[in-house]
């Protein structure tokens, strides 16, 4: 399961309970094809209360890319230098998941990993 809550500069992205692949997917069309992606500044992807995460290692790599697209086709460069996306993960396997898809991104913007969406929102809105 997933939520999505939109705010004035930037989207949190809750995930809940066993997701599977078709749920990740859903959430990124459904951001994607939203007429005020173009003006967010930052994404939280909050999977700490999600107990699995039911995807492969090809459907990380598939949606990693269609992400990466996504993002330059959207977004002029000036704007992804200053696009943050943060991941909040608590277990190992989460944050292993979470790193797999990070490294598998082309999009050249600033990510990082937190324990918190306190200590995310903190990073994503500092300097804003």
């Amino acid at each position: 399961m997933y939520k999505l809550d939109w705010e004035p500069k930037g989207l949190l992205r809750t995930y809940s309970g066993r997701v599977s692949w078709a749920e990740v997917n859903e959430s990124i069309s459904e951001v994607h094809s939203a007429p005020r992606y173009e003006d967010l500044s930052y994404v939280i992807n909050d999977f700490s209360e999600c107990e699995s995460l039911e995807i492969t290692r090809d459907q990380i790599e598939d949606i990693a890319a269609r992400v990466s697209g996504a993002e330059y086709a959207h977004k002029p460069q000036k704007i992804l230098r200053h696009f943050k996306t943060a991941y909040v993960a608590t277990s190992p396997s989460m944050r292993n998941t979470v790193t797999t898809f990070i490294s598998a991104t082309i999009v050249n913007t600033s990510v990082n990993i937190f324990g918190t969406v306190l200590e995310a929102r903190a990073w994503v809105t500092q300097g804003k």
